[in-house]
């Protein structure tokens, strides 16, 4: 998969968590008191890891996750309106949250794959195989929802890209629900040690891990 097309991807998948979902919660709901903090843990597995060239190594990483209420009372109902949100009568209540998320586990290259980084040498390729770890963390700024978060929501075990990191919040809320915009701030880091020395790329939200300061995972002929 190559740059434009994550960035393509990327953009997508925060239209869709931030878009309008079918149906709305009851306009009687009201916040219970307190709202506990919701965390889950899953155990993801990608065997297509994104960088600037495509896929080039499988990962197995554990996730933690956690939204937290951040208001007792709902907010103005337009900072639930999604993209192609249209007005719902009786309007259902609007609050507010935000999320974190980490990421620990490890990970191995494809053999030939190009390297993750393709600054400044489009078409380089990874010499031998390379193993070593995965770190992950986003933060996500105030987002909206009109129901409540609830941690048996979230899958236990998740196959597919980590790339899902810049929506996965939405993984807590039932079906019905309508979002409110957010914008989350993510990176992932891959490091190791080889023959050649330490190596790490980092995979983020502002730069899709391209570029003089990224870093990369490049392997070693030995």
């Amino acid at each position: 998969m190559n740059l434009l097309k994550r960035m393509i991807i990327t953009a997508a998948g925060v239209a869709m968590a931030t878009g309008l979902m079918a149906g709305a919660a009851n306009a009687s709901t009201q916040a219970p008191f307190p709202v506990p903090n919701a965390t889950a843990i899953t155990f993801i597995v990608s065997n297509n890891v994104p960088g600037g060239g495509g896929p080039w190594a499988t990962s197995q990483v554990w996730r933690t996750a956690t939204v937290t209420f951040t208001g007792g009372v709902p907010v103005a109902p337009w900072h639930c309106a999604g993209i192609g949100w249209t007005p719902h009568y009786p309007v259902p209540p609007c609050f507010a949250f935000t999320a974190t998320l980490r990421d620990r586990g490890s990970f191995r290259t494809d053999r030939r794959a190009l390297t993750p980084n393709q600054f400044p040498r489009p078409g380089r390729r990874i010499r031998g195989q390379v193993s070593g770890s995965v770190t992950a963390a986003a933060s996500y700024g105030t987002f909206y929802a009109t129901t409540f978060p609830k941690a048996a929501l979230v899958p236990r075990f998740w196959f597919g890209e980590v790339g899902s990191i810049s929506t996965w919040p939405a993984r807590f809320f039932p079906p019905g629900s309508v979002f409110g915009v957010h914008v989350s701030v993510w990176s992932v880091t891959y490091s190791a040690f080889t023959p050649c020395g330490f190596q790490r790329w980092t995979d983020n939200s502002f730069n899709f891990g391209q570029g003089p300061f990224a870093g990369n995972i490049t392997g070693c002929f030995f």
